[in-house]
């Protein structure tokens, strides 16, 4: 699919002719780079205007299998960063292809940007209002499911910096976690937000509380040998105290069966979450399960996954291949396949289930089916 290489497929709709209740697709719909895109390079110009941006995905709606995949099933969506530029935080411009841009002229790209992602995909929300649409929202399945859709991009704080270069690409092994990723004020989330899920999660009767965000939750540490690398600071783990706030509220408020579904980083990753990954008692509070793209690749530096998993809390973490997650709900688990293919160049390639997971309702954590 041309530009669509990120994000989480709860199922994947036809071609392969699975039965779904619905897709949920979590950001980077379009990619205004194209450093990671190998299947379809798409040859336009960064987007600054709406005509541009509308350009973009006018081109990914012409792929038959992405049409197919809409015409299918129902679609939740939510954005990242890509639908406007790469590691935008609020109204800052990002730091990779911006450019010359300054502070100043962001909010009309941002606005053109979010016009854009409004016109062309499916979500009931108002139309947006200059550079600003609220996005986030809830979706109830009965008594099974509550599932909170997060917007971790337009209401957060900058990115900490300082010595290592605050959102060091991954593809260069990341940098160190900066004493900025603990500033209590810092902010993935925004206070209105977070206070938004925190009264959903605490009012929930659903047997499974899903929170469907963007990035990676859980701490990860790619090269735990080397304090000057290995975490990226656009992930949670720049924002440090605001994840203990939110699995602290978890844990204090005993919200159960909670589910973190991800993406972000074209990584196939299942977690332990934590209160406190830097208390060594911390419980586990709920579980996270990380999409692989569906055509970006990971190009992360050799002996980077080794290191990400050699953490404890991480049972898988794999970045070498593409696909999707399949999840299948019920009231006693979630069963979690992810669904690999051999090549993403050839149409025709075999889909295989490449490891399933099952997480036990009032049992947080994800046990590897076949293990244990």
């Amino acid at each position: 699919m041309p530009g669509v290489p990120d994000g989480l497929l709860r199922r994947l709709p036809a071609p392969r002719g699975e039965e779904l209740d619905v897709v949920c697709f979590l950001g980077d719909y379009i990619y205004e780079l194209e450093a990671s895109i190998e299947a379809r390079p798409h040859g336009l110009a960064v987007p600054r205007t709406l005509d541009e941006y509308r350009t973009y995905y006018a081109l990914n709606k012409t792929d038959p299998d992405l049409q197919a995949a809409h015409a299918a099933h129902p679609w939740i969506v939510t954005w990242d960063d890509h639908e406007v530029e790469d590691n935008y935080a609020g109204l800052r411009p990002g730091r990779i292809g911006g450019g010359e841009e300054t502070a100043a002229d962001f909010p009309a790209r941002r606005a053109a940007a979010y016009r854009a992602f409004w016109e062309h995909l499916p979500i009931r929300v108002e139309a947006p209002e200059g550079p600003d649409l609220t996005i986030y929202r809830s979706f109830t399945f009965g008594d099974l499911l509550q599932m909170a859709v997060l917007d971790t991009r337009q209401y957060r704080t900058p990115q900490p910096t300082g010595e290592g270069f605050g959102d060091f690409p991954r593809i260069l092994g990341g940098g160190p976690q900066l004493p900025g990723a603990f500033d209590e004020a810092a902010t993935l989330l925004g206070p209105e937000q977070e206070a938004w899920l925190e009264d959903l999660l605490s009012s929930s009767t659903a047997r499974w509380n899903i929170v469907a965000q963007q990035s990676v939750m859980a701490e990860v540490d790619r090269a735990p040998d080397d304090p000057d690398k290995g975490f990226s600071m656009d992930s949670w783990d720049g924002y440090v105290a605001a994840r203990r706030r939110l699995l602290g509220f978890v844990a204090a408020e005993g919200v159960t069966n909670l589910v973190s579904l991800g993406g972000d980083i074209h990584t196939s990753a299942v977690t332990d979450l934590r209160a406190d990954y830097h208390d060594p008692a911390s419980p586990v509070v709920g579980t996270e399960l990380v999409a692989p793209s569906i055509s970006a690749l990971e190009l992360l530096p050799e002996g980077y996954a080794e290191g990400a998993l050699s953490a404890p809390h991480i049972h898988l973490f794999d970045p070498e291949r593409r696909g999707y997650l399949r999840c299948d709900v019920d009231r006693d688990r979630i069963r979690a396949d992810y669904r690999l293919g051999s090549t993403i160049l050839e149409p025709t390639a075999a889909i295989e289930t490449a490891s399933s997971w099952v997480i036990g309702s009032g049992t947080p954590g994800a046990r590897r089916v076949g293990e244990g």
